[in-house]
């Protein structure tokens, strides 16, 4: 008969063995992802497409920015309009 200590050191050693387990399937897994995304020539493509994706992002927020202080100065003068139309 188990003692209490000798089947928690069972159950121990059996969550370590299935943890390192999966942890080995894990790494082959993602080892062969690696492998067959650097052998995929079509992987250049998705480079170049996230590139100009890249591009298109840094365009986009550079011009909101240029807007957005634009519109806030316009605001700001209807704003100051609305409050005293003397002003205007």
């Amino acid at each position: 008969m188990l003692t209490g200590g000798s089947r928690t050191v069972r159950r121990a050693v059996s969550a370590r063995h299935h943890f390192l387990t999966n942890l080995k399937d894990f790494m082959k897994n993602l080892y062969n992802g690696i492998r067959k995304f650097a052998q995929d020539e079509e992987g250049a493509t998705a480079v170049e497409y996230g590139m100009i994706v890249g591009l298109i992002a840094v365009a986009i927020i550079a011009s909101v920015g240029a807007i957005g202080d634009t519109l806030a100065t316009m605001f700001s003068d209807i704003s100051t309009c609305l409050t005293t139309p003397a002003s205007c």
